[in-house]
């Protein structure tokens, strides 16, 4: 299996010594983290590393699975949000495409019950009264570590009441994944609901290869040795002491270092359409591991790097304007994964004469060359970049990319001296909402 490859050089724009110097400053970490992992255990906020080589971990989710998974099953409502959706997102349209869910050929499908909103249950009920005949054509997976987030919580009893008038008894069709001492654990085991837990040291966007991930996908058929066999691999380069052959040390050496200097947006720029879910799970990562108002300290610092996404080519023809001629406070990574379709552009063009050197090119072609030309425009502006090239879209490659920018993170917020480990402000809204709904 080939390796993603991280690249930068001169496009971050850097002086060497001065990422060779503070990707050593990081070695103590690292072999802290390196000791975690041979503690095998669930310890500390950094175990969240040795989650894809649990092995009792990933056979309690097959599991339930084989238990739950009937001949004639089609679809498998994740309600979840956060970290308890965004990577299953992610993996599964990144694997299935965006337009899965109008495939006919292929089942089960996940359906994502991720926010409130009542035209999305809706739809979701509406799914389920014109293509679902029997309960075991249904299963629904509700996801909250502390088990007392409104959002899925809300959409589970809407849902769990539809299902309910129309099935009757659903209770065997109900998997509820959360912390072993979260108060949701106790009662849905008192309903005879089948319970999968969250290891408590691991935190919800540092949980994809937990059961919040796998069991969904799983379900759905998707090759979880593989993706866990992936991070396992990337795991073990991560923990490299020299810095410059580490991706996740360099990567956040490269991001720290143009914090320094201002540039306080991270632009994840895929060139793969069917990842743009990754890059909005990204986005979690970073945004509450990163943005603190205090630093370890107690000192309020208000530091944070913006992490935003973008499509290639669709963006290019929408914010390109921006991002080549605005402000330079962006720091750029351009990812790509070549593709194994044959489609091509037919020898004898339509519209003869109107764009010149795409007849009977492969559209990765194009897309390869469009990649390489913006990379290109980048350079001549000296706008720093760095490149994360996966061999393809596949279980074993996602499987790394999830990981390198997890370990990528927690290397991040210990050069920025913050906590990447808890979201304190995010309870500020949940309180809010709260009391608003019980006054």
């Amino acid at each position: 299996m080939k390796s993603i490859e991280f690249r930068y050089k001169e496009t971050a724009l850097l002086p060497k010594e001065q990422i060779a110097e503070t990707a050593r400053s990081l070695e103590s970490y690292i072999a802290y983290c390196n000791e975690v992992v041979h503690s095998n255990a669930y310890k500390v906020p950094e175990s969240f590393i040795n989650v894809p080589s649990d092995g009792a971990l990933f056979r309690a989710v097959q599991k339930a699975v084989e238990q739950k998974r009937t001949q004639s099953l089609k679809y498998i409502v994740v309600v979840g949000i956060g970290g308890s959706n965004l990577g299953t997102v992610a993996l599964y349209e990144a694997l299935y495409g965006k337009l899965d869910a109008f495939a006919s050929n292929r089942f089960p499908k996940i359906l994502f019950l991720d926010t409130t909103s009542a035209s999305l249950v809706r739809a979701i009920e509406g799914i389920i009264e014109n293509e679902v005949e029997n309960p075991d054509e249904i299963l629904v997976n509700v996801i909250s570590k502390s088990g007392t987030n409104t959002e899925p919580l809300a959409n589970f009893e809407t849902l769990y009441q539809f299902l309910c008038a129309r099935f009757g008894n659903i209770n065997k069709r109900i998997v509820v994944t959360t912390a072993k001492k979260a108060k949701l654990s106790k009662l849905a085991l008192a309903k005879k609901f089948t319970v999968l837990t969250i290891p408590e040291e691991i935190g919800g966007r540092y949980s994809v290869f937990t059961a919040v991930g796998l069991f969904p996908l799983l379900l759905c058929g998707i090759d979880g040795k593989e993706l866990v066999r992936g991070a396992v691999d990337m795991r073990e380069r991560c923990l490299a002491l020299d810095g410059l052959d580490n991706p996740a040390v360099l990567s956040a050496t490269l991001l720290f270092l143009h914090y320094k200097k201002g540039i306080i947006i991270h632009n994840n720029f895929f060139f793969n359409p069917e990842l743009e879910s990754v890059g909005k799970w990204y986005r979690q990562l970073m945004a509450e591991s990163i943005g603190k108002e205090k630093d370890l300290a107690g000192r309020t610092v208000h530091k944070g790097i913006t992490p935003i996404v973008s499509i290639g080519s669709a963006d290019l023809h929408s914010v390109a304007q921006l991002y080549l001629a605005g402000p330079a406070d962006k720091f750029t990574y351009f990812m790509y994964a070549p593709s194994r379709s044959k489609i091509a552009v037919p020898p004898k063009l339509l519209f003869e004469g109107l764009v010149e050197g795409i007849r009977g090119k492969r559209h990765d072609t194009i897309m390869r060359a469009i990649f390489d030309g913006t990379k290109k425009a980048y350079h001549k502006r000296k706008l720093p970049f760095a490149e994360i090239l996966l061999p393809d879209i596949s279980p074993y490659s996602l499987g790394q990319y999830l990981q390198l920018r997890m370990m990528e993170m927690m290397f991040l917020g210990k050069l920025l001296k913050v906590n990447a480990f808890d979201q304190p402000n995010v309870e500020e809204y949940k309180a809010e909402t709260r009391k608003l709904l019980t006054d």
